[in-house]
């Protein structure tokens, strides 16, 4: 009984020290840019864009879509809001 508690306890030990090894060394590698494409590369740095963008969200007039403020273009437009360059070229068009 006693044997078979120790080897569950060293069994989850070492399977705790693998799988932080393997976290350490995924990290040296991701910064070190390894094995990376741009393809690979283009979500992660969509994802950051958004995450850090925050602040109020508006509706834009030209699609619909809710947008971060603080990311818009700067444009004077009256009280309206546009997301994006392109729907800026819409709204003038």
């Amino acid at each position: 009984m006693i044997r078979t508690v120790l080897y569950a306890l060293l069994g989850i030990f070492l399977v705790t020290v693998v799988r932080m090894f393997i976290n350490v060394i995924g990290k040296a590698i991701s910064e070190q840019g390894f094995g990376s494409s741009e393809s690979a590369e283009q979500p992660r740095t969509e994802q950051a864009s958004t995450q850090s963008a925050g602040g109020e969200l508006k509706k834009c007039i030209v699609c619909g879509a809710y947008s971060p403020v603080a990311s818009a273009p700067k444009i004077k437009v009256t009280d309206a809001f546009i997301c994006s360059e392109k729907c800026v070229s819409l709204y003038k068009s």
